[in-house]
């Protein structure tokens, strides 16, 4: 595992985000690529960085607690593990299910030891809400937490971090037991979906169409202003194939009635997304390397588009 300072690859990066704010979590702990919404002015800030990483850290993987937008990085070091739970908090729309989530304004870091001690390398050139000193290096042991807050809305009280934690994702269940799609690409679809809910990067007809198609919005809502539109600028590496236009080529196989190889296709381009089920725009085919936009928004509308497809072909 290369040093925390060392930027990572594009797909060695999860994504958080709640409608509002998004930010890119490397598995090394880091934060270096975020967007924030604050008094009506929007800033993506690439030149500030909040990094939670392990002395030595020998390895890591990361993984979302299931339908959520909330990212948990595992760490390894020489004589512990530790994870880091990261999240947008939210609480449930008081409307209905479907409804998206309705943001606090403010990112939680919550870290967990869960076995043996790990030296902690905490850094942040953010104002960080935190009962813990930053900058100097931290040993904790197994069975201690320790919780960092950036926070951007005064009108939420704060509440202990594991309640924030539970609360964000059920309210993201909440959100996605409203998706009615039932197919063999169920986990792109759910993904996909959660990712284009948490950057809010839909200004088109196009996404808001493939969210009607899985019944996340009313017919009445389709069309150009049925998302916010915000800025979304994510990582870029490299030039290649783009994936988006493997997804569109299984639509016009499933034209010629060819489900077989439409499905094939498909299956293919789902294992060019990263751990994460996460897309970028392109692929180096020779090296499977993700290359420029990363995660790649439209890829993943057609994504789903081609996955409702495939599955009306089957019946």
């Amino acid at each position: 595992m290369r040093p925390a300072t060392t930027p990572l690859p594009a797909a060695d990066h999860g994504l958080i985000g709640d409608g509002h704010e998004w930010a890119l979590v490397g598995r090394d702990g880091s934060i270096r690529h975020m967007f924030v919404s604050q008094d009506g002015d929007a800033l993506v800030v690439d030149d500030q960085s909040f990094v939670i990483t392990v002395e030595h850290l020998h390895g890591s993987r990361q993984y979302y607690l299931p339908d959520t937008n909330v990212l948990v990085t595992e760490m390894h070091g020489p004589a512990g593990v530790v994870e880091v739970t990261d999240a947008f908090t939210v609480r449930p729309a008081a409307d209905r299910i479907g409804e998206p989530p309705v943001p606090r304004g403010e990112l939680l870091r919550y870290l967990r030891v869960l076995e043996g001690h790990v030296t902690l390398c905490v850094e942040s050139t953010f104002h960080v809400i935190t009962d813990r000193q930053l900058g100097a290096p931290t040993t904790v042991a197994a069975g201690e937490d320790l919780w960092f807050l950036l926070r951007w809305n005064d009108s939420c009280p704060p509440f202990p971090p594991e309640r924030l934690i539970d609360d964000t994702a059920a309210a993201w269940r909440r959100w996605t037991d409203a998706i009615t799609y039932q197919g063999p690409h169920d986990h792109m679809v759910r993904r996909s979906a959660l990712l284009l809910q948490g950057i809010s990067r839909s200004g088109s007809a196009k996404a808001a169409a493939a969210f009607h198609a899985i019944g996340l919005v009313d017919e009445a809502d389709v069309g150009d202003n049925a998302f916010r539109s915000q800025p979304f600028e994510p990582l870029r590496e490299g030039h290649c194939a783009l994936v988006r236009y493997g997804y569109l080529l299984v639509e016009n196989l499933l034209g010629q009635g060819l489900v077989e190889q439409a499905d094939m296709l498909y299956e293919a381009l789902s294992a060019t997304a990263n751990s994460l089920g996460l897309h970028g725009e392109r692929t180096n085919p020779a090296t499977g390397r993700i290359l420029d936009c990363f995660p790649a928004p439209a890829t993943h509308v057609a994504a789903i588009t081609s996955a409702v497809a495939l599955t009306k072909a089957a019946r």
